[in-house]
């Protein structure tokens, strides 16, 4: 399974762009979006960008994502 993680843009172009988040980066398709600038949050699933998220939002799932983390790793 594939989950949406929430990067930030760090340059652009007409139909990508590289982002940064959860500790990698990734050049990313942005051809499902109408219009993404540097600094945006996206969320990224895969190799796509799927929706704009403001830094309220992107901090709040990054948030969930790394509680999740946590419950998925082994009990000692």
């Amino acid at each position: 399974m594939c989950r949406g993680i929430p990067m930030q843009v760090i340059s652009t172009d007409e139909y990508s762009a590289l982002c940064s988040g959860m500790g990698e980066q990734r050049l990313v398709s942005t051809l499902l979006l109408q219009e993404v600038r540097q600094g945006a949050w996206l969320l990224v699933a895969g190799q796509t960008a799927h929706a704009v998220l403001d830094e309220h939002e992107a901090q709040e799932i990054t948030a969930l994502l790394l509680q999740l983390d946590q419950l998925e790793q082994p009990w000692p």
